[in-house]
């Protein structure tokens, strides 16, 4: 845990002295040689968006050049695709049935025409696995890796979720033939795949298409994008050059949280740091003009990264992307840079939020069906996780800006399917048995869910002071009947939880710098309802640290 520890505090050191490093060498120079002090405010709030600070770089304006005939749309390299796909595929399958009898929990069905028609030809077969925590969250990122390999080959997002579909399904039907057809593992495939995947190429197509040696660096952030361009260097020459976004955020905090931690209980000091990136692809957001039009492409996508560690190891992490697909943009700004502008459209998103396990049980080191003794003589000790797939729901984003008043507030509601912590469970186990209940809650201690979210944020800048709140509220109840050894269970009780949070953040930019000085309060409330057992948790947190903006 102590080189874990080690590791981490290294990785943010080394990313805090690169953030410095790029800022002042690269932005700062053309910022100061290429922008007039006077206008250097104006054009960046023109060009770069409603919330950049004064000193925006302005290698990110956008300029306006006419098609030449050389000029040719970037050509979709299907077959490079595919074998992308299938070696990533042909990798995973050998590698999982190298190691087949690690899997052994998992075997249902035989090689006979009997057990395969049920799996091909009915629902029978469908049902919820009965894997870790970790594994199951973690398809989510398979799936981003299958959209990637076709839209990094310029294939449009519907084509590329047709990778993320046949991924799944070919994994599901044919590497594990032996397994039920694991509805979870399908869902956080597809749909929490193509979630990722969408913001994960939006965020490395927006840096690749940089010029400077930082850029060229932070473009790995999305390898299998690098590599596509690579390939593609000499035809990239004749690609018409693509508008920048109307507007962006790439931020990196690092600071100190005091929380409680789940160790001891008690609360206490942990390094705590992340990075928060926004991109709005609509080239006019923020620019002068009159605009009401429908959006086909990409409105806006979002990355957003937190963990927090202490001298027993990392305490907590969350992970949070959200992409909106299509929808309406309509804007009225006025040449003084005055005015509103909004969209409202369709988006997706996915969360992860996990804190350390103090029990040997939660984790991935206990198999099913394999004679552990899991103590269940004691009451649990799970801790509280979950993993979202908000399958789909409406966004509306609106800016307004005034003088040198700027407000951006952001609503979203979504449905759910997620990877729930059983709250009430730990509480529930007190002198009861529990043996007979669902599979994931009596060895893993979390539900498959359905529910919903619903969420706001609100930023204002007034000068160099920067106010943001956030408030966050998840619901969800379990899905009973489908476990994987549902004829076995004896007590397949429902399950209730709910989640709000709360965050208000303070920060000052310092003058001449691209440094905030931040302090955060943050409320989290928990509740939990098994039969007539309800349990709640509350927690608060501050954090003090310092914001850097790419």
């Amino acid at each position: 845990m102590k080189r874990a520890n080690v590791i981490i505090r290294v990785a943010l050191s080394a990313l805090l002295f690169f953030t410095i490093l790029s800022r002042s060498a690269i932005a700062g120079q053309l910022a100061d040689s290429l922008v007039p002090p006077k206008s250097r405010f104006r054009l960046s709030l023109h060009n770069q968006g409603l919330f950049d600070d004064s000193l925006r770089h302005p290698f990110a304006m956008q300029t306006d050049k006419a098609e030449s005939p050389s000029e040719q749309k970037p050509k979709k390299h299907l077959g490079r695709a595919v074998l992308e796909y299938f070696a990533l595929l042909a990798y995973s399958q050998t590698k999982y049935w190298v190691t087949y009898g690690d899997w052994i929990e998992d075997w249902h069905y035989e090689l006979t025409w009997e057990d395969q028609k049920k799996r091909f030809f009915s629902l029978e077969a469908w049902k919820f696995d009965s894997n870790c925590f970790a594994l199951n969250w973690s398809h989510a990122l398979a799936g981003a890796l299958y959209y990637n390999f076709a839209r990094t080959n310029n294939l449009n997002r519907l084509e590329s979720l047709l990778f993320t579909l046949g991924g799944s399904f070919y994994w599901e039907y044919i590497v594990e033939w032996r397994n039920v057809l694991s509805i979870g593992d399908n869902i956080f495939t597809i749909i929490g795949g193509v979630s990722i995947g969408e913001t994960w190429y939006r965020l490395g197509k927006y840096f690749s298409g940089k010029s400077g040696l930082g850029y060229r660096i932070l473009g790995f952030l999305n390898p299998i994008l690098k590599f596509n361009r690579w390939l593609d260097r000499k035809e990239i020459a004749k690609w018409p050059q693509e508008p920048e976004p109307g507007w962006n955020k790439f931020d990196f905090f690092l600071g100190s949280r005091f929380s409680r931690t789940s160790t001891t209980g008690d609360h206490s000091g942990s390094l705590h740091g992340g990075f928060h990136t926004q991109i709005i692809h609509i080239p006019e957001f923020g620019k002068p003009g009159q605009i009401n039009r429908k959006e086909s492409d990409t409105l806006f996508s979002e990355i957003y990264f937190d963990i927090s560690s202490d001298d027993r190891g990392v305490e907590e992490v969350n992970l949070f992307s959200r992409a909106v697909f299509f929808g309406r943009f309509k804007q009225n700004i006025d040449q003084q840079q005055r005015g509103v502008a909004y969209y409202f459209g369709l988006g997706s998103a996915f969360a992860y939020f996990k804190k350390r396990s103090v029990a040997f049980y939660d984790g991935c080191e206990v198999k099913v069906k394999r004679g552990y003794d899991l103590q269940l003589e004691k009451p649990r000790e799970f801790t509280d996780k979950f993993s979202v797939v908000h399958l789909a729901g409406p966004v509306f984003d609106l800016t307004s800006i005034r003088s040198n008043l700027r407000l951006r507030l952001v609503c979203d509601a979504y449905l759910d399917f997620a990877l729930v912590n059983a709250l009430a469970l730990n509480k529930y186990s007190e002198g009861r048995d529990i043996s007979g209940i669902k599979t994931n809650l009596l060895y893993y201690g979390y539900y498959y869910g359905l529910g919903a979210t619903l969420g706001s944020d609100l930023n204002i800048r007034l000068g160099n002071l920067e106010f943001r709140g956030l408030l966050k509220y998840h619901a969800w109840g379990s899905v009973d009947g489908r476990d994987r050894f549902q004829e076995e269970l004896t007590d397949d009780f429902h399950c209730k939880d709910s989640r709000l949070q709360y965050r208000l953040d303070l920060g000052y930019w310092i003058p001449g710098t691209r440094m905030e000085l931040l302090g955060s309060f943050e409320g989290i409330r928990r509740k939990g309802s098994i039969k007539d057992i309800n349990h709640n948790e509350s927690e608060n947190r501050l954090f003090f640290g310092i914001n850097f903006k790419f």
